[in-house]
């Protein structure tokens, strides 16, 4: 008899992760420069710097941050388990509720912060050589004529918001 107490008062003490900490994380966002709209699986929820609140999902959460004359970033927000789901102990039904709330899982970290680039820039790098197509020098009929590089990698921008043409030696 002492046993089914035990378990009475086990399954009583049991929990979930809905009760103890919801089904919403307040998620910050902030970009630089500031002012680019914050989309959430496509619908606008502000603009940055804000913070909003993003239902639990035990599925992907794509965020998308646009800013006219810079790119586009998107990304997936992280997750992690609800670490408030093992109060649920054995209870089956306690599992079931968080995992249909999405509790099961929280968001984690709850600020980006997202720097954005301007469109049509290649970021510059060791292996990178950028030129602007504008001040290369070019043959009779217009082809543009690669300076010789030590590096694998050329890229070529031409001035056209989001357009890079990138060579790579073999």
């Amino acid at each position: 008899m002492t046993n089914i107490k035990l378990l009475g008062f086990i399954l009583l003490l049991s929990g979930c992760a809905t009760l103890f900490t919801g089904t919403d994380d307040d998620i910050r966002f902030e970009s630089d420069p500031a002012g680019a709209m914050v989309f959430i699986n496509g619908l606008e929820k502000g603009t940055t710097p804000t913070t909003v609140s993003v239902k639990r999902s035990i599925n992907d959460v794509n965020i998308a941050l646009q800013l006219d004359g810079y790119e586009t970033r998107q990304f997936v927000l992280e997750k992690e388990f609800n670490k408030a789901s093992f109060f649920n102990l054995f209870n089956v039904l306690f599992w079931a509720v968080d995992a249909v709330s999405g509790s099961l899982m929280k968001h984690a970290p709850q600020y980006y912060e997202i720097t954005l680039r301007p469109n049509g820039v290649v970021q510059q790098s060791e292996d990178v050589d950028l030129y602007d197509a504008n001040t290369l020098a070019t043959l009779e009929n217009g082809a543009l004529i690669l300076p010789s590089s030590s590096k694998r990698t050329l890229a070529i921008i031409d001035g056209m918001p989001g357009y890079t043409v990138v060579f790579k030696r073999k």
